[in-house]
């Protein structure tokens, strides 16, 4: 079976990403064909010893970093308006990692927040493909201020 794992950031050491790579590790162990696609990727920064055998696709750095806005973030209404400017970003950069997944892949299994909007634009195009999306962080639309 060609499986497509989906995680937003490959470029830390976290739950998510070891849950991932774990699982990854073990379906290739078990005989499946698995292709790690993510927004942001640093084999060094992340966990090296479950990546050294799997195979990773990953946007360009330019185009997965949202721009900087820092004149965003002085007031509380302009910060919100950044919020708005990310999450468009993030949207782009769902659509955009979703064309680099191999059309006949037998399963996507996104990983974590924002990766689920990946499958849904997979899906638009090759509907016939399941999804399995694994979240470990609960959503939450509230703006946080600080």
């Amino acid at each position: 079976m060609k499986i497509a794992i989906i995680v937003r950031r490959l470029d830390v050491k976290g739950g998510t990403q070891r849950q991932a790579l774990s699982l990854a590790s073990e379906l290739v162990r078990r005989g499946h064909s698995v292709k790690l696609y993510a927004f942001f990727y640093s084999k060094e920064r992340c966990y090296p010893d479950l990546l050294k055998h799997l195979s990773v696709t990953a946007l360009p750095e330019e185009a997965s970093r949202p721009s900087k806005h820092s004149w965003l973030n002085k007031m509380p209404l302009l910060r919100y308006f950044r919020t708005l400017l990310v999450i468009r970003h993030e949207t782009r950069s769902a659509k955009a990692l979703a064309f680099l997944i191999d059309p006949d892949v037998d399963i996507l299994n996104p990983h974590d927040r924002v990766a689920h909007r990946v499958a849904y634009f997979f899906k638009k195009y090759i509907k016939a493909v399941p999804s399995v999306w694994n979240t470990n962080d609960t959503h939450s639309m509230r703006c946080v201020v600080d």
